[in-house]
């Protein structure tokens, strides 16, 4: 019952809708700055998509600022629940470790629902005006790689892949709203544990350029047609989740030995 509580008050956030409404911006900023060429190649609904389409901006926009999204959306419901005095009263009917836990559960479920909401409407409606079918193996303008993790997937169902991407999407924006919600557990300046996951990624793109490893970004790791062109990448994806979520795991477990208001 009350995660089912904590649900329905992160989804009516006004911060939730401020994120979806970037999103969807960036979604149609895609749909206008797509390469008309390219999108009229051939009628195929992958050709349209953000994050398959290199040529649109949305493709490099959406999966760079999905951080700061979802954690806007769900990030930063603890430090709330300290200043408005709603952490007391449900301590004082439930332990520690269930807050706790019920908040990450929540603050994952709407913030992976936030990142991949767009992209699951964009996608159903290009897959109604457009052919789902596979694209010829040797096509000009194939968006995955022959030599990414996901081709031979893509390349016989990308129906299929699709689906796997947006699962993708859905742990990684949950991913970034629990590591805002693990800042939140430390005393910081109003906003910033909303910036912090996005600053991780931000990292992460700059030290990839610098050391020209392209699969040491988060943006480009998560983003389907970036992700194809490096060898690596799945792997470097697992990790990156298994580190996230370690991290989430260990800082959860010091705040429920600690008092909740130091």
């Amino acid at each position: 019952m009350l995660l089912k509580k904590e649900c329905h008050r992160l989804f009516f956030r006004w911060q939730t809708w401020v994120a979806l409404l970037i999103e969807f911006l960036i979604i149609i900023t895609q749909a206008i700055t797509i390469n008309p060429a390219n999108a009229n190649f051939t009628n195929n609904a992958f050709l349209h998509l953000t994050g398959f389409d290199g040529t649109g901006l949305g493709s490099r926009f959406y999966y760079f600022i999905l951080p700061l999204t979802c954690a806007l959306a769900a990030g930063s419901t603890f430090q709330e629940d300290k200043q408005t005095h709603f952490l007391k009263a449900i301590l004082a009917r439930r332990p520690t470790y269930k807050y706790l836990v019920t908040t990450l559960t929540s603050s994952f479920l709407v913030g992976g629902i936030i990142g991949c909401l767009p992209l699951i409407i964009e996608g159903c409606h290009f897959f109604l005006h457009y052919s789902v079918k596979r694209l010829p193996e040797h096509f000009e303008l194939m968006p995955i790689a022959k030599g990414g993790w996901g081709y031979p997937i893509f390349s016989t169902h990308p129906l299929l892949f699709w689906l796997i991407t947006i699962i993708i999407i859905f742990i990684f924006s949950g991913l970034f709203s629990l590591i805002s919600l693990c800042a939140s557990y430390y005393e910081l300046r109003k906003g910033i544990e909303i910036v912090i996951p996005f600053g991780i990624v931000f990292i992460s793109l700059l030290l990839s350029n610098l050391l020209n490893i392209s699969e040491i970004s988060i943006t480009y790791l998560i983003t389907p047609t970036f992700s194809n062109d490096y060898p690596y990448s799945f792997y470097a994806l697992i990790g990156y989740f298994l580190l996230g979520i370690g991290t989430v795991a260990l800082l959860t477990w010091r705040k429920s030995k600690k008092d909740v208001f130091d």
